[in-house]
């Protein structure tokens, strides 16, 4: 079973990286879809998910895990196909916001489903390997994707990831219709009364904050590198694949340093730095002449996710 969901976790994630970045941006650009618009477009699956991580989490323990799990990878195996009929900003804007209902679904409700299975002794270790299923498919995706760009252009990134995530929702299909089966008399007052809990708590907002300010930066680069990688520096598609991969596996081997740093000197001085020095990484990026230059900056950028995050968590 928990492999079985990690392997879920790998194929829906490396399938929506896959048909994300660098392909959004740069085919985009050839809908001539203009910067002013660019930054919301790339949002719009983020917009998505800020109100659906609480909804899926909360409807997913009133009724059970494993209808919002085959929900969400019903998402990951369709939205990807309809990608071949956007054709104006319009039609991509709304494929962007239903294809980030996706991650909303089944991010919160596999993890909470990880920890749902696994012995309280081993929690933290199922819920971390689970976790870097999900970042294996992330990493992988950009890659491939930069691959299948400078290869056929830009329907096959698409067509590879509807693919992969079909895989994925033939694995959610298979899960035990009795996972996670918690149904109450009141779904809806349970379902409220968890969501103003929450939002009560100064914790849980001021590590939402933190997210968010990450988020907005992670999000600047994803949008608008691409298009100054490959207008401004001629860069190949897959050397622009290659710089988001390279930024994913550099917050993946910071993390445990950065949560070792977290221990001995306190979250604050590493999360502060860790935002100032993402801010200098992002101001130096239309000064960078090169692939190398710009490969340094953004593992640098990398290691400053993992600065964020971890003491965040």
């Amino acid at each position: 079973m928990f492999l079985q969901l990690c392997v879920l976790g790998f194929l829906t994630y490396f399938s929506y990286s896959l048909a994300r970045f660098p392909v959004i941006p740069l085919y985009a650009q050839s809908l001539g879809i203009g910067p002013e618009a660019l930054g919301f477009l790339v949002a719009a699956s983020t917009i998505t998910g800020i109100p659906g991580k609480f909804i899926s989490g909360g409807l997913s323990d009133i009724y059970g895990r494993r209808r919002l799990l085959i929900l969400g990878s019903l998402v990951f195996a369709i939205l990807p196909f309809t990608y071949f009929l956007a054709k104006s900003y319009w039609s991509l804007l709304i494929i962007r916001f239903l294809h980030g209902s996706a991650t909303a679904i089944l991010g919160p409700v596999a993890n909470a489903t990880v920890a749902d299975l696994a012995k309280s002794s081993e929690r933290g270790l199922k819920i971390g390997t689970f976790g870097t299923a999900t970042k294996i498919g992330t990493t992988l995706g950009p890659w491939l994707c930069g691959i299948l760009l400078s290869w056929k252009g830009f329907m096959f990134p698409f067509m590879i990831s509807g693919i992969i995530g079909t895989l994925g929702l033939a694995l959610a299909i298979r899960l035990p219709k009795n996972l996670g089966s918690q149904k109450t008399g009141e779904p809806l007052v349970e379902f409220l009364t968890k969501i103003k809990s929450a939002v009560k708590r100064p914790m849980i907002l001021f590590s939402s904050s933190i997210e968010g300010l990450q988020s907005l930066a992670t999000g600047s680069i994803e949008a608008f590198m691409p298009i100054y990688a490959k207008t401004v520096l001629n860069l190949s598609d897959w050397k622009i694949g290659f710089l988001f991969g390279i930024q994913i596996v550099a917050t993946l081997v910071a993390k445990p340093l950065s949560g070792a740093i977290s221990d001995r000197m306190g979250r604050k001085p590493l999360i502060v730095g860790g935002l100032f020095l993402a801010a200098g990484t992002i101001v130096l990026i239309p000064h960078l002449r090169g692939f190398v230059p710009l490969v340094i900056d953004v593992m640098i950028y990398g290691i400053t996710v993992a600065m964020i995050s971890v003491p965040n968590r």
